[in-house]
């Protein structure tokens, strides 16, 4: 990339080890790792990479990740907490795409706003929470989403609002490769009785998530999308496969929709079989295909 230097200012750093960047902790090394200090710094880079025709990967703070042993060919771009800003104006709340999305909830509480309690303890940034319309406990993203602005693939600039953003189960309508840098939200202002109710409902959700979380453990959290009228999780218990085992990964004895990891021999292999392996058993005993939540990137 001969051109690089000279358009891109940010940190960058060759042969990344991905293991870092993702909660499951697995996976080999990338060609290219950049993390962008500011939007400008994203647009140059993407021009320069579409260019020098670079495969391109935008992670956030990998929750939802499995990297191959293998690596990745290409250069990752990692929308991190450097892009984490928040500034209210009004009722809306103009956040870089890098702040924890259980970060604003908890800062929105703070300042008597409302609507986000649901996203108490929810793994991801915001710009991974657009991107997938992230939801829990009877709430999601796209009902709050004002607007947004990025880049395209290319490097070209991107801005959407409301009306032109459409939304659906864990996914949204923006462009393929577009890169989200900042996240407007519409988060109104509580009075005193709201905002009480609010926050009980806020720790009722955090409480709900440690219960079932499986304690320090290295997880994604779920692993499949839950299918039509069905709870992924049910589903795998009911086909007896809580603790199934391979190499150093698991199914959760807490939550079977979580694969941990259990021993340092663990593997990105190990995890990529073992989640192929209960897609296939749930699929042979319920006659129901399993759609996985967790995103699988690079070489074997």
């Amino acid at each position: 990339m001969r051109d690089l230097r000279r358009v891109y200012r940010g940190p960058v750093c060759e042969g990344a080890p991905l293991s870092e960047l993702t909660s499951f902790q697995l996976g080999g090394r990338a060609d290219w790792l950049f993390t962008p200090e500011n939007h400008e710094q994203v647009g140059r880079l993407l021009t320069c990479l579409d260019d020098e025709d670079v495969p391109v990967l935008v992670i956030g703070e990998g929750s939802n990740i499995l990297f191959r042993d293998g690596g990745f060919r290409g250069a990752i771009i990692h929308i991190s907490r450097n892009l984490d800003s928040l500034e209210w104006r009004g009722e809306l709340a103009v956040c870089g795409a890098g702040l924890p999305t259980r970060t604003l909830a908890g800062r929105s509480l703070g300042a008597r706003r409302t609507g986000l309690e649901w996203a108490a303890c929810l793994p991801g940034n915001l710009g991974g929470a657009l991107h997938m319309n992230a939801g829990a406990y009877g709430g999601r993203i796209a009902e709050c989403f004002a607007g947004c602005r990025g880049w395209t693939a290319a490097g070209s600039p991107l801005e959407m609002g409301r009306d032109e953003l459409k939304f659906g189960y864990r996914r949204t309508s923006l462009p393929q490769g577009a890169i989200i840098t900042e996240v407007s939200l519409r988060l109104p202002q509580a009075g005193d009785e709201s905002l009480a109710a609010a926050r009980d409902r806020y720790k009722w959700v955090a409480e709900k998530r440690r219960a079932f979380r499986p304690g320090r453990l290295r997880t994604a959290g779920s692993t499949f999308k839950n299918p039509e009228g069905e709870h992924a999780g049910r589903l795998i218990d009911s086909c007896g496969l809580k603790g199934m085992r391979v190499g150093g990964v698991r199914v959760s004895d807490i939550h079977a929709n979580f694969m941990e990891v259990v021993g340092p021999e663990a593997t990105a292999t190990d995890m990529e079989t073992l989640i192929a392996a209960v897609a296939g058993e749930v699929k042979r005993q319920c006659g129901i295909s399993l759609e996985r939540e967790v995103k699988i990137y690079g070489e074997k």
